[in-house]
C-alpha cells in the first residue's frame, strides 16, 4: 500500500492466543525497518489490548461483521515511523521503481559502492 511515495504496511491478525501476540512482536520489529507507516488490523475483541502490543506510532484498525458486511473502524491513525531504514526500504523496491529513482538522481548512477564519486 502506498500514499504519495511512502510505503505503508498493514498486519491483519486473528489474535486467538498469546502465541499470536508473541509472533506480532517479531513482525513489528521487521516492519519497522521497511515501512513509513504501519497499521495492525484486528477484530474488535482485541481493541482494548492491541495498543499494548504495537508502538504508539502504529495505526490500529478494528473490524467486525455487521449485517453480513465488514465494518472497519480506525481506532488510531499511524504516525511516521521513526525506525524506518532507508537501505532496508530500497531492498523491497521493484526494478522499475529503482530505475525511476536513478532517473530522478542521475548523479547516483556514477557512484562507487562506498558512496564516493566515480572517477
Amino acid at each position: 500500500m502506498r500514499r504519495s511515495g511512502e510505503y505503508i504496511q498493514k498486519i491483519s491478525k486473528g489474535m486467538r492466543s498469546l502465541k499470536s501476540y508473541a509472533r506480532l512482536s517479531g513482525q513489528v520489529k521487521d516492519y519497522d525497518k521497511y515501512y513509513d507507516y504501519n497499521y495492525v488490523v484486528v477484530g474488535t475483541s482485541h481493541a482494548l489490548h492491541i495498543r499494548e502490543h504495537v508502538p504508539p506510532y502504529w495505526g490500529v484498525i478494528t473490524v467486525e461483521m455487521v449485517d453480513d458486511r465488514f465494518d472497519f473502524y480506525i481506532l488510531r491513525q499511524p504516525q511516521m515511523n521513526p525506525k524506518v531504514r532507508w537501505k532496508k526500504k530500497m531492498e523491497i523496491l521493484w526494478r522499475p521503481e529503482l530505475a525511476m529513482i536513478q532517473e530522478w538522481n542521475p548523479k547516483g548512477r556514477n557512484r562507487k559502492r562506498d558512496g564516493e564519486p566515480a572517477h
